[in-house]
C-alpha cells in the first residue's frame, strides 16, 4: 500500500469513529456536550484541535469556518472553546493516535529495520569530530568537506 492509500485510510476510520456516538461518549466529561440545543459539539471541538494551528483562537475558528464549511463551526467566543475544550479527556487523542499507528503498521509492507530488528524512529543530529590521525582514518574512512 502506498503512503497515500495510508494515509487516507487512516483519515477515513478516524472520521468514522468520531461520527460514532458511542465513541464521543466514552472519552466526554460528565455532564459535557449533553445539550441538545448546545452551539458546539463535541465533533466541532474535536475539529477545532486537530485543525488548529499556532494562530490565535479567532483566526484558527475564521479559517476552520473557512476551510471546513461541512462541519458548520458556530461563531462562538474564544471562551466558549477553551471551556468546551476541557469537556473531553485526553484519552481520546490518545486513543486515535494508537489507532492510527496500528492502521499504519499493518498496512506498510516491508518495514525498514536497523540491525534487522530495530524501527528507528528520530535521527539524532548531533556532530561528532574526530582527530585526523592514521587509525581514524582507516578505521572510519577520509572525509573531507
Amino acid at each position: 500500500m502506498d503512503q497515500l492509500s495510508i494515509c487516507k485510510s487512516i483519515i477515513e476510520m478516524i472520521k468514522k469513529l468520531l461520527h460514532s456516538k458511542d465513541f464521543l461518549d466514552a472519552y466526554r466529561m460528565p455532564n459535557r456536550f449533553v445539550r441538545s440545543n448546545g452551539k458546539l459539539t463535541m465533533l466541532h471541538i474535536i475539529a477545532y484541535i486537530l485543525f488548529t494551528s499556532k494562530q490565535s483562537m479567532y483566526l484558527n475558528s475564521s479559517s476552520i469556518r473557512q476551510e471546513l464549511p461541512k462541519i458548520k463551526f458556530p461563531k462562538v467566543t474564544k471562551q466558549a472553546i477553551s471551556k468546551a475544550r476541557q469537556g473531553i479527556l485526553p484519552e481520546l487523542f490518545q486513543k486515535l493516535f494508537y489507532l492510527s499507528t496500528e492502521v499504519f503498521y499493518k498496512s506498510i509492507e516491508k518495514k525498514k529495520l536497523w540491525k534487522d530488528k530495530y524501527n528507528v524512529f528520530a535521527i539524532d543530529g548531533s556532530r561528532i569530530t574526530l582527530p585526523n590521525s592514521k587509525s581514524n582514518f582507516e578505521k572510519y574512512g577520509e572525509m573531507f568537506s
